[in-house]
């Protein structure tokens, strides 16, 4: 089934990095990416205990990186933990327009979770042929958003941190927001990111993806230089080919 495309306009946020993480990084840029034509539910009832009441939201730092949250209305994509919409594929072609990325920071958890691959997709764009994907994986990727045992409950603390938790979450298990890194390869950096594609494979009680913000940089935020080498090992991983997947896309 289709429904009405919906264009989505870029609100560029330049923000000094030092307001984060101190002066060191003064001259460094942050782009956050307005989602607003696709955000259809709201973070902090994600939990129907109001266990994420006390989420940040407007212009926040979450794991040294500016992310906007809208505090009024939906602030963020998701299809939820009901049996609906079982294996519809649903693809965010998101506007971006930024020269010179380096780097690009998603807030991505997901309902239930799975550790194989092939259920979450991003795709980045470049202006004159730049290209990057990364396959989603549960487990190291990205996790259930409330830790339920019986689905994915880890991340690999590199690509992905943790970067808001709350112990006394609903049902009794910690509610967590984590956040992906994406080291983008050089082209990108003399090149417009025009595009980040999502392309998620709802299946029920197996994976629903949900995205609450995208930032993109021209700084590489790690949490401690000994990371920094593992994180770019990370990056290497987004793929340069356009993947051989069914694009469906809601229009």
């Amino acid at each position: 089934m289709k429904v009405k495309s919906i264009k989505c306009l870029v609100v560029s946020i330049v923000v000094l990095f030092n307001m984060y993480c101190g002066p060191a990084f003064a001259n460094t840029w942050f782009t956050t990416v307005d989602l607003s034509a696709y955000q259809n539910a709201k973070i902090q009832e994600r939990s129907g205990g109001g266990t994420f009441a006390d989420f940040p939201l407007g212009a926040v730092g979450l794991g040294g990186v500016p992310f906007y949250i809208p505090a009024q209305g939906n602030n963020e994509w998701r299809r939820g933990g009901g049996s609906d919409h079982d294996g519809e594929i649903a693809v965010l072609n998101i506007p971006v327009n930024q020269f010179g990325a380096k780097a690009a920071y998603t807030l991505i958890d997901t309902d239930w979770g799975t550790a194989s691959s092939g259920y979450m997709l991003i795709e980045f764009f470049g202006s004159n042929g730049a290209y990057a994907s990364k396959d989603l994986i549960g487990n190291s990727d990205m996790r259930d958003w409330n830790l339920y045992p019986l689905f994915t409950t880890q991340i690999n603390g590199t690509t992905s941190r943790n970067v808001w938790h709350n112990d006394n979450g609903d049902d009794g298990n910690p509610d967590v927001v984590d956040m992906q890194t994406y080291v983008l390869p050089a082209d990108f950096q003399n090149q417009v990111l025009t595009s980040i594609r999502i392309t998620d494979h709802r299946q029920v009680f197996v994976h629903s993806g949900i995205l609450s913000g995208i930032t993109v940089s021209d700084t590489i935020v790690v949490p401690e230089p000994a990371t920094l080498f593992l994180l770019t090992l990370g990056g290497l991983l987004l793929r340069k080919r356009k993947p051989q997947i069914p694009q469906i896309t809601l229009k």
